[in-house]
């Protein structure tokens, strides 16, 4: 499992299925989709009552399963985001696997939600620093030695 840290910074990528209620799911496996070849590559298996996970050899250790399903790619990964990733949830014997593909949007820079939230608390923190500068920048310096004792 990532470090908290670590997991922080990581994209989240949602395994959009509808589930069954009471179905207990055996296993949740993570794909890359080419779209070239229509083919899978296998990225990362979870064995779900066993809390075990098992990774392809060419994801490289890098990806992980949370809580919820969802794919979690670390920031600092060295693997290509792809296109389209597929989530396949396997049931026990007598249901339907479920499948869902998520499309990451063509064109779009894929940021996370934290990584967001880090940005914007930096641009608050310059626009309070450039506030709180301001401020002090149009005040009125007064020398009091310039001042008549009188007024003192």
């Amino acid at each position: 499992m990532f470090p908290v840290a670590e997991l922080a910074m990581s994209l989240q990528i949602p395994c959009k299925v509808q589930m069954e209620e009471g179905v207990q799911y055996r296993k949740i496996t993570w794909y890359k989709v080419i779209t070239t070849s229509n083919s899978l590559i296998g990225l990362v298996m979870k064995d779900i009552p066993k809390n075990s996970t098992i990774f392809y050899k060419i994801a490289n250790n890098s990806y992980q399963i949370g809580d919820d399903f969802s794919l979690l790619i670390p920031q600092d990964s060295t693997e290509q985001v792809c296109e389209i990733y597929r989530c396949s949830l396997w049931p026990p014997v007598g249901h339907r696997i479920l499948k869902s593909d998520y499309r990451i949007p063509q064109g779009h820079i894929l940021i996370s939600v934290p990584a967001v939230f880090l940005i914007l608390l930096s641009v608050f923190a310059i626009a309070l620093k450039y506030k709180r500068r301001e401020k002090y920048t149009k005040m009125p310096v007064i020398s009091a030695y310039l001042l008549p004792i009188s007024n003192l």
